[in-house]
């Protein structure tokens, strides 16, 4: 997904697992050096799940990840500081 000088790259998943965190630190390392036309982007990284546990949450927002799970009707999304 782009927008501007933006690009995410979102991994989704039914449920989301501890092991998915880092595997997802590398599919955005990967994609920097895989497509380096976006190069000069801001690249933002995100787990979307429908279930994901608290200790997942956290982990994602500590490595820079965004954590983007349904919470009732709606989408949350939690973002890095």
């Amino acid at each position: 997904m782009t927008n501007g000088n933006a690009i995410a790259v979102i991994e989704v998943k039914v449920k989301a697992h501890p092991e998915d965190v880092n595997a997802l630190e590398k599919k955005v390392e990967n994609f920097k050096k895989l497509f380096p036309i976006y190069k000069d982007y801001t690249i933002y990284g995100g787990l979307a799940s429908l279930t994901m546990s608290k200790d997942v949450k956290s982990k994602l927002l500590e490595k820079g990840l965004y954590a983007i799970k349904k919470q009732g009707d709606h989408v949350e999304v939690a973002s890095p500081k």
